[in-house]
């Protein structure tokens, strides 16, 4: 497990973290949207085990089909 110092406007983090690089963009897609879930998959692990993100921290523009960026601990649309 690594440490990583991840500084916003207003304070200082420090973030542990495994297997991915801190700063590194990951590309989901939406598989399904399940109420106040949606599962996703990553594109570059399509084999891996969906993940479950709550609605309330992704796009409202979303849908199922959808590619989101995650990246400095946001998810936004990918555009292209």
């Amino acid at each position: 497990m690594r440490m990583g110092l991840l500084r916003s406007k207003n304070f200082d983090y420090w973030v542990y973290y495994e297997g991915v690089k801190m700063l590194e963009a990951i590309v989901y897609v939406v598989e399904q949207i399940d109420g106040d879930y949606a599962n996703l998959r990553r594109v570059d692990e399509p084999e891996s085990e969906l993940k479950v993100v709550a609605r309330a921290l992704l796009p409202e523009s979303i849908e199922e089909g959808s590619r989101l960026k995650y990246e400095m601990f946001q998810y936004s649309v990918e555009e292209g």
